[in-house]
């Protein structure tokens, strides 16, 4: 399916992470944003340098998820 050129990445604010609203709901984190409310987010862009760095960041995010 990924053949050159044929791809996008879309980075977009939500209110839930990247495993779906089922996942936030089971274990309580899902959030809601009120009719008018604000929310304000901020990004940041960085880029892994070859696999070392990919693994590190993967293993990172894991233990962000079990805490």
């Amino acid at each position: 399916h990924f053949h050159k050129g044929t791809y996008v990445t879309g980075i977009e604010p939500g209110n839930c992470s990247v495993l779906g609203r089922a996942w936030n709901r089971k274990h309580g984190t899902l959030q809601y944003i009120e009719p008018g409310e604000v929310r304000e987010f901020n990004m940041e862009i960085g880029v892994l340098d070859g696999a070392d760095q990919m693994r590190d960041f993967e293993q990172k995010v894991e233990r962000g998820l079990t805490r």
